[in-house]
């Protein structure tokens, strides 16, 4: 939006065609960039992403047979956190590049919450099978599990903007609650921050 006329429009960034999922719609940390997820002629999900320095409508196909919602760009902005379906037709868990799409990562199965990435960008928190833990970037993809294996994670975790604590959903015998997960003590063989 323009400041000088609220009923303004900005330019428009797609081209009309498969409906965009209103939902699946974010920008990366400095908003210079954004992702949506269209449906293709057969209804699965398209994963497009649009940087506003390239200027060209719809931006770049970057991945097809999204699983859910929770897409995310890394912290620099360069990839993109996704569940995608694979090969045998089961969503895993994916880190992809902004720019083309190409696969820097496979993580194996989970669900990404809505924020995923750890501010420094050398890790993201998932969950799989009722735990939540941190998945290093690194050759290897460490997971360290972040919670006990009697307490049940529902959807993902977020980091706070100063990454040092998750808030996830817990479910339990008296139902379920929002869980603070401080994670100060979370180290990796070797944890390096992306550059």
């Amino acid at each position: 939006l323009r400041d000088e006329d609220p009923a303004s429009l900005g330019d428009r960034l797609t081209t009309e065609g498969e409906p965009i999922i209103p939902q699946s719609v974010r920008y990366s940390p400095s908003g210079r960039q954004l992702c949506y997820q269209r449906l293709d002629a057969n209804g699965m999900r398209e994963l497009w992403a649009y940087a506003s320095r390239r200027g060209q409508l719809n931006g770049n196909p970057v991945a097809w047979g999204v699983a859910d919602d929770h897409v995310a760009f890394s912290p620099d902005e360069t990839l993109l956190a996704l569940r995608q379906v694979v090969r045998d037709g089961e969503p895993a868990l994916r880190i992809v590049s902004a720019a083309n799409g190409m696969l820097e990562a496979e993580l194996g199965p989970g669900e990404f919450g809505e924020e995923p990435w750890h501010p420094s960008g050398a890790f993201v928190v998932a969950t799989h099978m009722g735990r939540l833990y941190a998945i290093t970037l690194e050759d290897g993809h460490e997971r360290v599990a972040l919670t006990p294996a009697d307490l049940r994670v529902r959807g993902g975790g977020s980091f706070s903007r100063d990454g040092r604590w998750i808030a996830t959903v817990l479910d339990g015998a008296e139902g379920s609650g929002v869980a603070f997960i401080h994670i100060g003590w979370v180290t990796f063989r070797e944890l390096t921050p992306r550059r």
